[in-house]
C-alpha cells in the first residue's frame, strides 16, 4: 500500500520542475508564482499558517527581505499575507481599464505606421 507524501513533504525542492521558479521581484512574473505556489501548496495540503513560511523557498533572497514586511507575515495569516502581496504589485492583478480618449490617442499614434515587413502584415491579420 502506497502513501501519498503530505504537507512540507510533498512540497516540491526549489528548482526542480515542478516548483515555481525562484521569484526574483519581476512584476510579469508574480501572478504565475503566486498560481503555481498556491497549486503545489494546494496539492500537499499544506495548512496556510504553512504556506506564509514556505513560500520564502522559493524567493530570492532581495525578496525574502521584502516579503517579510508585508502584512500577515508576522501572524502567518495567508488571506492576509496574498492580499498584502497582491497590492504590492496591484498593477499585475488588476484589469487594465482605457478611456475613450486614451484608445483614440493609440489608435491615432499607431495608425501613421506603415507596414514594412511580411510578418508585420500577417500579424496584422
Amino acid at each position: 500500500m502506497t502513501t501519498l507524501a503530505t504537507g512540507r513533504a510533498a512540497m516540491p525542492a526549489p528548482g526542480s520542475n515542478r516548483a515555481p521558479k525562484t521569484f526574483d521581484g519581476s512584476e510579469d512574473d508574480i501572478a504565475d508564482f503566486l498560481e503555481l505556489f498556491e497549486n503545489c501548496a494546494d496539492d500537499a495540503q499544506l495548512p496556510d499558517k504553512e504556506k506564509v513560511a514556505f513560500i520564502f523557498r522559493y524567493l530570492s533572497r532581495g525578496q525574502k527581505d521584502i516579503f517579510k514586511t508585508l502584512e500577515g507575515y508576522a501572524e502567518l495569516d495567508w488571506t492576509k499575507f496574498k492580499k498584502a502581496i497582491e497590492e504590492a504589485f496591484e498593477g499585475t492583478f488588476k484589469e487594465k481599464k482605457y478611456i475613450q480618449q486614451s484608445l483614440i490617442q493609440f489608435m491615432w499614434n499607431n495608425a501613421t505606421l506603415p507596414i514594412q515587413t511580411d510578418a508585420e502584415l500577417r500579424a496584422y491579420q
